[in-house]
């Protein structure tokens, strides 16, 4: 097994990564597998979050990540 937060940090991901400098869903600064809304993130900001981890994840390690969190209203594929 490899750890997920370790695939993340590998993949170029740091503690606050944003997608823009405006975004309002960061990576933890303390956890990169976690995401914090920093106030007002939408739910479609933070899975386009997830998706772009997830996406290069994948193509550097070819691992497939998966998300812990059970979504509530939503689905992670949009």
């Amino acid at each position: 097994k490899v750890p997920a937060n370790w695939l993340i940090s590998q993949a170029g991901f740091t503690p606050g990564y944003r997608l823009r400098s405006n975004a309002q869903a960061a990576l933890s600064t303390k956890n990169v597998g976690a995401i914090t809304n920093l106030g007002g993130a939408s739910t479609a900001e933070v899975l386009e979050l997830a998706a772009a981890v997830r996406a290069e994840v994948q193509e550097r390690f070819g691992i497939t990540l998966r998300e812990q969190a059970v979504p509530v209203g939503f689905t992670w594929d949009r």
